[in-house]
């Protein structure tokens, strides 16, 4: 597979000439990709996506791709873009102090399903408040564990910490969550197989 530069658009190629510095590779993985991670980043964003910070989201993962070609595994290249393009938009959000929101959809119910969404929706707001007791860093632990499902391990690779640490601190977070939620009337237990 060639693109209309006439470079082969296949991972391992577009990877072995962007660790030569090759320009028109990292042309190429913009035009195989763009979309990809334009999407990636619209996703964490959810209503708070505005184009022009998608567009410099986008950016900034290429950039980091440019800037970090040589420590890419073969043929990883759209999982490694898919996971630095996610992370850029939870940094931006946090950045921005914005909390993580689960978008909700609008659809018809009929009053025999009213009381469980008012529960429901009571509860997530129930556990955003206990998150917004924990301090920024703690919260982003708590996120990338329960929320998006990162392991102590790579929670500690991406965040240049001690796998120990992570655990110790996620520990600790969850019992200041489980005291603030069983202020509202939830156990924390309850919530260990749904998404925080």
């Amino acid at each position: 597979m060639t693109s209309k530069g006439g470079i082969a658009t296949d991972d391992n190629t577009i990877l072995r000439r962007l660790k030569k510095q090759d320009a028109a590779a990292l042309e190429a993985a913009v035009t195989q990709y763009g979309a990809y991670v334009a999407a990636v980043i619209e996703n964490q964003l959810g209503s708070f996506a505005v184009r022009q910070d998608v567009e410099e989201l986008a950016s900034d993962t290429f950039v980091a791709l440019w800037q970090s070609a040589g420590t890419i595994t073969s043929g990883r290249l759209r999982g490694w873009l898919g996971h630095v393009a996610r992370n850029r938009a939870v940094s931006f959000l946090r950045k921005q102090h914005l909390r993580f929101a689960q978008q909700e959809d609008v659809f018809c119910v009929d009053d025999r399903d009213a009381q469980r969404l008012l529960e429901e929706k009571e509860r997530r707001a129930l556990v955003q408040q206990a998150l917004l007791t924990l301090s920024d860093e703690d919260r982003e632990l708590m996120l990338r564990r329960y929320f998006y499902n990162q392991s102590a391990e790579q929670i500690a690779r991406e965040k240049d910490m001690n796998p120990g640490t992570v655990r110790s601190r996620l520990c600790r977070a969850r019992q200041a969550m489980k005291a603030a939620l069983e202020k509202g009337g939830i156990r924390f237990e309850d919530l260990c197989a749904e998404a925080l």
